[in-house]
C-alpha cells in the first residue's frame, strides 16, 4: 500500500532541497490539510503581501517608515518535527483542537515535561538551519508505508529519537541542566578550592578545571536546528 505521506507530498526530510534549491521541474508542494495552498518559501524580511500592502502602508510608514510587516499566509510552509509541512494558517487551525501531526499522528508533546512542541515556520533565512531528518527518523516517520506512528503505539518516540527532539522543551531543559550542573560541579568546586588553599601544583587544578568544563559542555543545549 502506498504511503499516505508520499501521496500527499507533505513529507519533507530536508526542506532546503525541497524549497530553496528545487529545480523548476520539481512538483509543487500542496498543503495536505486544505489540498489547495501551494507552499512557497517567504522571506522573513519581505514587505506586506500585495493584498494588504495598500491598506497598511500609510499606518506602518507613519509609525516607522523603515519597518514593513508581512502578513502570514497559508502559502507559507510550516514544518513539524516529524518532517511534514503544511500551510501555516491551516496548521494553526488544526493545532487548536489536536496535538498530533495531521499526516502521521506524531505526538507534538515533549516526553518528559509534556509541553507542546511549537511548529517551525520556514523562511528563506532559516531553512538552511533546520536539521534534516536522519534515515532512521525517515523510516519511523512513515517512509515504509501507512504513515507510521514512530514506535508503533502512536507516541512517536522512535521518530523523536531520530529527529533529535529532546525529551524536554528548552525552558525545562535549561532548568534541569542547571540543577544537574550544580550537583555535578559542587564536589569538583570544593576540591578545586581545597587544592588552591593547600597550594598544590597547577597540574591538578588544570585537570579539575578540564573536568568541570567537560560537565558544562555536556549540559549546554544544542538548540540550533533542533526542536
Amino acid at each position: 500500500m502506498a504511503d499516505q505521506t508520499q501521496q500527499t507530498g507533505c513529507y519533507v526530510p530536508d526542506p532546503k532541497y525541497t524549497f530553496l534549491f528545487a529545480p523548476p521541474s520539481q512538483p509543487a508542494i500542496i498543503c495536505a490539510i486544505c489540498t489547495e495552498s501551494v507552499l512557497t518559501l517567504p522571506s522573513s524580511s519581505s514587505s506586506s503581501s500585495s493584498s494588504s500592502s495598500s491598506s497598511s502602508s500609510s499606518s506602518s510608514s507613519s509609525q516607522n517608515p523603515s519597518t514593513a510587516i508581512r502578513v502570514i499566509e497559508d502559502s507559507d510552509p510550516t514544518m513539524l518535527p516529524c518532517g511534514h509541512v503544511f500551510g501555516t494558517l491551516c496548521l494553526l487551525e488544526w493545532l487548536r483542537d489536536h496535538d498530533t501531526c495531521p499526516a502521521c499522528r506524531f505526538t507534538l508533546r515533549y516526553e518528559l515535561c509534556g509541553h507542546a512542541m511549537a511548529p517551525r515556520r520556514l523562511t528563506r533565512e532559516n531553512v538552511l538551519f533546520v536539521t534534516p531528518l536522519s534515515r532512521s527518523a525517515a523510516a519511523a516517520a512513515g517512509g515504509g508505508g501507512g504513515g507510521g506512528n514512530g514506535d508503533g503505539n502512536g507516541n512517536g518516540k522512535a521518530a523523536a529519537g531520530g529527529l533529535l527532539v529532546p525529551p524536554q522543551c528548552v525552558p525545562c531543559r535549561r532548568e534541569t541542566n542547571l540543577t544537574v550542573a550544580r550537583e555535578l560541579l559542587m564536589p569538583l568546586a570544593q576540591k578545586y578550592y581545597q587544592l588552591k588553599e593547600e597550594g598544590e601544583k597547577s597540574v591538578q587544578l588544570e585537570l579539575l578545571e578540564a573536568a568541570m568544563d567537560e560537565v558544562l559542555d555536556g549540559l549546554v543545549p544544542k538548540e540550533e536546528g533542533t526542536w
